[in-house]
């Protein structure tokens, strides 16, 4: 059996409703992508290099693998050094985690054409059931 990147099950799913891909330089697919790599940073962690910051609050500081970067730029990390993981364990990092899953099933829920499929699926409930997290 062949094993398939979820972002690519996304991109079937889409042109299987539409005959397009998602627009991979635009969101919500932009954010998407950030999350499985994170996702994928944590899951496939290699050993830290620590790095000693003199003069510091935090003299200890492990870099971030670079798809922590973009959600670092985001400002939703805790910026007070630590580990990777220690700065991403956050409530801005949970929310934007939690409101892009629901974009994106949004997204595809939204290109189901009107008719039967439509109807079978019971599009609108799912619509409910992936929201976004209130502030």
């Amino acid at each position: 059996s062949e094993r398939y990147t979820l972002q690519l099950k996304y991109d079937l799913a889409l042109i299987a409703l539409t005959g397009r891909p998602f627009d991979h330089g635009t969101e919500p697919y932009q954010d998407f992508d950030t999350l499985i790599r994170v996702r994928n940073s944590l899951v496939h962690m290699r050993t830290e290099r620590w790095n000693i910051v003199a003069e510091s609050d935090s003299p200890l500081v492990s870099p971030s693998p670079k798809s922590v970067q973009r959600v670092e730029q985001m400002g939703i990390t805790n910026p007070l050094g630590g580990s990777w993981v220690t700065r991403i364990s956050t409530r801005g990092f949970a929310k934007f985690c939690c409101n892009t899953a629901a974009d994106m099933v949004q997204f595809v829920l939204t290109a189901v054409p009107e008719g039967d499929f439509k109807r079978v699926l019971i599009v609108d409930q799912y619509k409910e059931l992936f929201s976004r997290v209130a502030e």
